[in-house]
C-alpha cells in the first residue's frame, strides 16, 4: 500500500541513486565487545553524501607478515571492496598515530583507496591509527582506524571508521532529512529533520546549514528555523532535531543538502533535501463556477466596489447583464448547456476597454427523480462459469454476450438510466480487456476491466441501458469467465425516488495495518460510518476498498449489517498483491447502535484499507448530488504524448475537455509503469495532494479502478503518479451536477 503522507517519494529515491550511488542503513546499535565495523560517509561530489554503517564480519585479506608492510582490504563479504589500506615502506608496521596517504604508498606516504566509490584514478587523504596489534609473525590481528579521503585534487568527499577485532568506539551520524510538503508560491512548507548518533562514542554537533546541490537553481532561500542539535552532546542512540523551511515560489524545485557538523572523522553529515512546489491550477482571476442551470461570477483580478457584466453566447453580439453588481454575482438568465463568455470592468470604466474575460457553463436541472440513486444488493446477475444470467462457459475472443441487469430483481425494469456494476474477470487464458456498454450500441473504443492471464480482478462500472435493457460485454482476447454483482441503480425523472450524492473529504474508516490485525479467513470486520447529523439518512457509502500483503488467493465482500453476506466479491487478490476497488455499499445499524457495513476475507490472511469518498442519502432525504451518465469516451492517454504521470508535476485535464459538474465519474487506468506504485486523482485546487489512491498498481501492469472527483473551481481534474511513474488514461463515464 502506498505511503499516505503526500511525500515526494519516487524522486527522492531518484535523487538518492543519482547524486549518492550509494546506501542507507539504518542506524546501528553499540556492539558488545571487539566489533568488525566498517563506516563510510560517501557521495558523488564534495557537497552531496550520506552516512551509512556496515556491521559485518568483514572479509579481511592481503594480510602481510614478516618485513612486510602491514597491508589490510576490507569490505562485506559477497558485496566488494570498501577499502584498501598499505602502510609506507618506511615505516611498515601501523602504529598509533597519524598518516598521510596517496592511492600507492611510498616510502614517507601510506596508501588508501576506496574502489566501492569508483571514478577516481588518485585518492588523497589521511588516516588514523587507534589501536592496533601484530602477532608473532607479524600480521595484524586488530586495528582500529579513522579515515578521511579526497579525490584527486578536490574538496573530501569520504571519510569513516574501520574496527577490525577492536573495541575503539567510533562516531557516526544519521540524518533523516525532512518531509517538506509542496506548497503554493508564496507559502511557506516546514519540516523536521532527525540527527541521530549512530555510533558508539558521544558526539558534540555544530550548528546545521543548508547547501545547493548540482548547481539546481534554488527558490527563496530555505532557512534554518530552529536547531536544537547545535551545541549538544548525544550518547549512542540519542537523537535531536532541526526544524527547516523554504518559501515556494510556485515554479522552481530545491534540490539541496542539510550538513550537520558532528564528531564523524569527515566532520559532518549531509543528507538530501527535494523540495517541488504546487504548480496550481487555480488562478486567483475571473471565475465562472457551474450551478444548476446559472452562472456564478466570482474571483475578481482587480480591487472595485461595483462591476458591470458583460456576456455573449455563441457568435452573439456582446450585451450588458447585470450594472454595478458586487461578486460573487450569478447570471440565472442562461441557457441550459451552452457556454457564455463574460467579461467585467469596473463600474463606470469604459466598457469598449479590455476585461478580463471567461467561458462558463450551467449545471443541468433535474427533472423529477432523475439521477437519484437507489442502492442493491449487491446482487449476482452475471457468472458465466455457472450459467447465471447467460449460457455457462468462458468468453472467448472477439465475443459479445448481453444481460438482463434487472434479471436478479435489485432494479425495476423501468425507469432505470443506468446501472452500477461490479465486473470481474476470473481465469483468463491470455491478456485482455472486457468493455461493458449499453446492448444495441456500437462497441465503444474504451475498455472497463484489464486482465493479466490468469488473474482474477474486479472494477467498478457506471452504465447506462439499451434500449432493450441490456448491457453488453466484450472480451478482447483469449477465454475468461465474466462475473457481474449490481450495486444499485440512478434512476430517470419518472424513475423511482432515490438519494442524492454527498462527496466529502476522503477519510480513512480502517485500515489494519495501523489499528488491529490482518482479517483471517472467513473472518470479517465492522467498518464504522460516522456522517454528522445525517448518519440515519445514509442509505449507501461510496468507498474504496484496498486489500494489501494477502497470504493466499482469496476475495473481500463488503455488505449491510442487517443481512447475510452475499456471495459475490468487491476486490479479488492473489499472494502478495495490493489491489484496490471502488464500491458502494449500503449501511445499517449494528446492535451496539453504529452505523456502518461488514467486510470480510474468504482465505489467508490480509490487511484492508477503506475510504469513505462519499454518502447518497435515503429517498426520505432531500439535498444531493444528482447523476448523469455519459458516452463513454476517452480524454486523456498519455501514451500518446509520451510523458507519463509523475510525482512532481500534476498531469491536469482542463474543464473544457469534460461536461460542466460538481464532480466528474471517470474509469482511471495505469500501465506501463516500471515499478509498483498509486494514483491519486483530485480536483487540483490547494496546496498538498491527496493522502488516498485512487488506483494501486504493479509493474507492467494494467490497473484500473473507477474514480469520483470533485472538479476545481477551473473545472478541471489533476492526476500524479507515487512511488512510479506511470501512464495513465482516463475514460469519462459520467459527472454529478
Amino acid at each position: 500500500m502506498p505511503p499516505l503522507a503526500r511525500r515526494r517519494s519516487v524522486a527522492l529515491a531518484a535523487l538518492a541513486a543519482v547524486l549518492a550511488g550509494g546506501w542507507l542503513a539504518p542506524a546501528a546499535a553499540a556492539p558488545e565487545g571487539p566489533a568488525n565495523v566498517l563506516t563510510q560517509l560517501r557521495g558523488a561530489t564534495p557537497e552531496v553524501a550520506r552516512s551509512s554503517v556496515r556491521v559485518v564480519e568483514p572479509y579481511v585479506q592481503g594480510l602481510t607478515g614478516g618485513s612486510q608492510p602491514d597491508a589490510l582490504t576490507a569490505g562485506e563479504r559477497g558485496k566488494g571492496t570498501d577499502l584498501v589500506v598499505r602502510a609506507p615502506f618506511g615505516r611498515p608496521k601501523l602504529e598509533p598515530g597519524h598518516y598521510d596517504t596517496v592511492s600507492s604508498a611510498t616510502q614517507e606516504l601510506a596508501a588508501l583507496t576506496l574502489p566501492s566509490l569508483g571514478g577516481c584514478s588518485t585518492w588523497r587523504g589521511s588516516f588514523d591509527v587507534l589501536d592496533v596489534e601484530h602477532d608473532a609473525n607479524g600480521r595484524l590481528t586488530r586495528l582500529a582506524l579513522d579515515y578521511r579521503a579526497a579525490c584527486r585534487d578536490g574538496e573530501l568527499v569520504s571519510g569513516g571508521s574501520l574496527r577490525w577485532n577492536s573495541d575503539v568506539p567510533y562516531a557516526l551520524t544519521q540524518v533523516e532529512p525532512p518531509h517538506l510538503y509542496s506548497t503554493r508560491g508564496g507559502i511557506w512548507s516546514r519540516g523536521t529533520s532527525t540527527v541521530t548518533n549512530a555510533g558508539t562514542a558521544p558526539q558534540t554537533y555544530g550548528a546545521a546549514e543548508w547547501s545547493s546541490a548540482l548547481g539546481v537553481p534554488k527558490m527563496s532561500v530555505p532557512v534554518v528555523e530552529r536547531d536544537h542539535c547545535a551545541g549538544r552532546t548525544l550518547a549512542p542512540g540519542e537523537s535531536c532535531t532541526v526544524e527547516v523551511a523554504v518559501l515556494s515560489d510556485g515554479r522552481n524545485d530545491l534540490l539541496g543538502v542539510l550538513r550537520v557538523p558532528d564528531g564523524t572523522p569527515r566532520g559532518r553529515t549531509n543528507d538530501f533535501v527535494a523540495f517541488f512546489p504546487f504548480i496550481s491550477t487555480r488562478v486567483d482571476a475571473l471565475v465562472a463556477a457551474p450551478r444548476r442551470g446559472a452562472i456564478q461570477l466570482l474571483y475578481p483580478t482587480w480591487d472595485a466596489t461595483t462591476y458591470d457584466v458583460l456576456r455573449s453566447t455563441g457568435t452573439g453580439t456582446e450585451t450588458r447583464v447585470a450594472q454595478a453588481v458586487r461578486l460573487p454575482w450569478t447570471d440565472n438568465d442562461v441557457a441550459t448547456g451552452a457556454p457564455s463568455t463574460y467579461r467585467v470592468v469596473p463600474t463606470g470604466q469604459d466598457p469598449n476597454v479590455a476585461g478580463k474575460q471567461v467561458v462558463g457553463r450551467p449545471l443541468p436541472v433535474p427533472t423529477g427523480e432523475e439521477g437519484t440513486f437507489t442502492a442493491a444488493g449487491p446482487v449476482r446477475v452475471v457468472d458465466t462459469r455457472l450459467g447465471t444470467g447467460v449460457r455457462q462457459g468462458p468468453v472467448g475472443p472477439g465475443e459479445t454476450i448481453r444481460f438482463d441487469p434487472a434479471a436478479g430483481g435489485a432494479i425495476p425494469s423501468s425507469g432505470v438510466s443506468a446501472v452500477l456494476l461490479n465486473v470481474t474477470g476470473t481465469a483468463p487464458t491470455a491478456p485482455t480487456h472486457v468493455r461493458v456498454w449499453p446492448s444495441g450500441t456500437p462497441l465503444p473504443d474504451t475498455s472497463s476491466l484489464n486482465l493479466a492471464a490468469g488473474q482474477s480482478r474486479p472494477n467498478q462500472v457506471v452504465v447506462p441501458l439499451g434500449a432493450d435493457g441490456q448491457v453488453a460485454l466484450h472480451n478482447n482476447a483469449g477465454y475468461t469467465h465474466l462475473l457481474v454483482d449490481v450495486q444499485g441503480y440512478y434512476s430517470t425523472a419518472d424513475g423511482p425516488r432515490g438519494g442524492g450524492f454527498h462527496p466529502t473529504e476522503p477519510e480513512r474508516a480502517l485500515d489494519t495495518r495501523t489499528k488491529g490485525d490482518p482479517i483471517g479467513a472467513d473472518a470479517k470486520v465492522w467498518v464504522p460510518v460516522d456522517v454528522a447529523g445525517a448518519t440515519e439518512q445514509v442509505a449507501a457509502v461510496d468507498i474504496n476498498l484496498t486489500v494489501t500483503q494477502p497470504t493466499a488467493h482469496g476475495h473481500l465482500t463488503a455488505w449491510p449489517g442487517d443481512a447475510q453476506a452475499p456471495g459475490v466479491s468487491n476486490a479479488n487478490f492473489v499472494p502478495g498483491q495490493t489491489v484496490a476497488n471502488h464500491a458502494v455499499v449500503p449501511v445499517s445499524a449494528a446492535q451496539d447502535g453504529t452505523w456502518g457495513f461488514w467486510v470480510s476475507n474468504s482465505a489467508g490472511r490480509t490487511h484492508v484499507i477503506v475510504d469513505v469518498l462519499g454518502w447518497y442519502g435515503t429517498a426520505e432525504r432531500d439535498g444531493g448530488l444528482r447523476f448523469a451518465p455519459s458516452t463513454t469516451s476517452r480524454v486523456t492517454d498519455t501514451r500518446t504524448t509520451g510523458r507519463p504521470a509523475n510525482g512532481v508535476t500534476p498531469l491536469v485535464v482542463p474543464g473544457d475537455r469534460l461536461p460542466a459538474a460538481v464532480a466528474q465519474v471517470v474509469n482511471l487506468t495505469a500501465t506501463q509503469a516500471p515499478a509498483a506504485g498509486h494514483l491519486v486523482v483530485w480536483g487540483g485546487e490547494g496546496g498538498a495532494w491527496p493522502t488516498t489512491s485512487a488506483v494501486n498498481f504493479a509493474r507492467s501492469e494494467d490497473s484500473p479502478n473507477l474514480a469520483t472527483v470533485e472538479t476545481g473551481l477551473q473545472g478541471q481534474l489533476a492526476v500524479g503518479a507515487q512511488s512510479s511513474n506511470a501512464h495513465v488514461i482516463i475514460d469519462h463515464l459520467g459527472f454529478f451536477y
